[in-house]
């Protein structure tokens, strides 16, 4: 999935860069998202399954 925005996402607080992750799977979910130390927005989809 292509990120749709420009730029470099930045922490709301502190305003310390944050990194993009676009493309996640089994064999990297936990490390991606279990072990991050700043919260994970997740999108679950499929791809014989529309937008939500």
């Amino acid at each position: 999935m292509p990120v749709v925005a420009e730029g470099t996402p930045r922490c709301g607080r502190c305003s310390t860069p944050l990194p993009w992750v676009v493309d996640a799977n089994d064999a990297d979910f936990h490390a991606v998202v279990d072990e991050s130390s700043i919260p994970v927005l997740v999108d679950v989809w499929a791809p014989w399954c529309g937008p939500c």
